[in-house]
């Protein structure tokens, strides 16, 4: 995330989200809304990012966040006219993914490139 994340954290189609306990950052997730490629096609919101300290995994950080990602995707839906929510997880990744499929995320087929140390990235998606 280093790379990229700063950029996004004071863009006007980002929505951050910081989840504390006792004082201490746990978690964070970030929803951006993109802009159609095709004027026919609908907005769609993206995941950008979502991460949970190694420490606080397992504990319903991760819940917390993508129901609060859930919950301004559907307030942004009429107002933006939101088709559908995506995001990027890497293969291996099966904890979040199994976390993504209890949202309703189902993976759309495609290649959709790598991650820097080598693992296939998968695009899921969930229609608003």
């Amino acid at each position: 995330y280093g790379s990229w994340l700063p950029g996004y954290l004071n863009h006007p189609g980002v929505w951050s989200f910081v989840y504390e306990q006792d004082g201490l950052v746990v978690g964070f997730a970030m929803l951006g809304v993109l802009e159609p490629d095709d004027a026919f096609d609908d907005r769609m919101a993206d995941l950008l990012a979502i991460a949970v300290r190694q420490s606080h995994q397992g504990l319903g950080v991760g819940t917390a966040l993508l129901k609060k990602i859930n919950e301004k995707a559907h307030d942004l839906k009429e107002m933006m006219q939101l088709a559908e929510v995506r995001l990027t997880v890497a293969e291996p990744n099966e904890t979040a993914r199994r976390l993504f499929a209890k949202f309703g995320f189902v993976e759309v087929k495609g290649n959709h490139g790598f991650y820097d140390k080598g693992q296939r990235a998968l695009r899921l998606k969930r229609v608003l």
